[in-house]
């Protein structure tokens, strides 16, 4: 799935990768170096905010996957991290 992830990031294996984060937390270091590949203008932005929110942001993996798509050059990319972020600080979620 993971592979099919990254050659297909705007596929259902997007996801089906956060699904399997939820089920099955040993997987959190491959999905998130999975992500990592993904090319900043490839990563689906309307499940963006859904990663923000899912991925645990005590993890280093997943912290530095957020921070690489909110450094990006992509514009759209970066704001929807950065407004995921401060929606997921304000609720206190994860």
């Amino acid at each position: 799935m993971l592979d099919t992830l990254n050659r297909n990031p705007g596929g259902p294996a997007f996801i089906a990768a956060l699904d399997l984060v939820d089920r099955a937390s040993d997987t959190l270091t491959a999905v998130c170096d999975a992500l990592m590949r993904i090319p900043p203008n490839a990563v689906p932005l309307r499940w963006v905010a859904r990663a923000v929110m899912r991925l645990p942001k005590s993890d280093q993996g997943a912290v530095a996957v957020l921070d690489k798509w909110e450094t990006s050059d992509v514009a759209a990319l970066k704001n929807v991290v950065s407004r995921a972020r401060e929606a997921q600080s304000r609720s206190g979620q994860r």
